[in-house]
C-alpha cells in the first residue's frame, strides 16, 4: 500500500508541476492534499527575474546586501513594490519565520538591527512585527498594517540564516 500511495503521489506531482508553480505545491507527505501552499493567488510580482531566492522559498521576500545568500536586510514585496522591515520588536521567531519561508536554514536563525546589511531606500513596509513561529509566511505575523509605521531606513531589519 505504501508503494501504491507513492506511485499515485508521484504521478499527482508530476501533473501538477505542468501547471503549479513549485513554490505552491506541498511536498510534505504527512499531509493528505497533494496541491498544498497557501490558496491566497493576491501575492503581487513585480516581474523581475530576482525575485527568485537562493532557498527556493517565497518570491515575495528577499534577503539584500548580505555578505552570503543566507543573510541581509529583509525585504517584502507589496502592491509591486519592494520595501524594508523596521526593526522595533525584531527578534529571533521573526527571524526564523523569515527563514523558513525562504527555504533557508533555521535552526539558530539570527535576527539583526539598526540596518546591519545597510539602509535600504522604498517604503517601510513593516514595523511592530511579531510572529509566534508558527506563521508559514512574515506577512501571515502580527503587525499594525502595511506602511503603518515610525521608522527610517536606519532601522531596517536584517537576518541571519543558520
Amino acid at each position: 500500500m505504501p508503494f501504491l500511495r507513492s506511485l499515485l503521489l508521484a504521478s499527482l506531482i508530476g501533473i501538477l508541476c505542468s501547471c503549479v508553480p513549485p513554490d505552491r505545491i506541498d511536498y510534505s507527505p504527512d499531509d493528505e492534499s497533494t496541491g498544498g501552499g497557501d490558496d491566497d493567488d493576491s501575492t503581487p510580482s513585480s516581474g523581475d527575474d530576482d525575485d527568485t531566492t537562493p532557498g527556493g522559498g517565497s518570491s515575495d521576500l528577499r534577503l539584500v546586501d548580505g555578505d552570503s545568500n543566507n543573510e541581509g536586510r529583509v525585504e517584502v514585496l507589496y502592491e509591486g513594490s519592494w520595501g524594508t522591515v523596521c526593526d522595533d520588536d525584531w527578534d529571533a521567531v521573526d527571524a526564523t519565520v523569515v527563514c523558513n519561508q525562504l527555504g533557508l536554514p533555521s535552526g539558530l536563525a539570527e535576527s539583526l538591527s539598526n540596518a546591519t546589511f545597510g539602509e535600504g531606500d522604498g517604503p517601510i513596509w513593516l514595523d511592530n512585527v511579531a510572529c509566534t513561529g508558527s506563521e508559514p509566511r512574515l506577512q501571515d505575523c502580527s503587525h499594525p498594517g502595511w506602511g503603518e509605521q515610525n521608522c527610517s531606513h536606519g532601522e531596517d531589519a536584517s537576518v541571519r540564516c543558520n
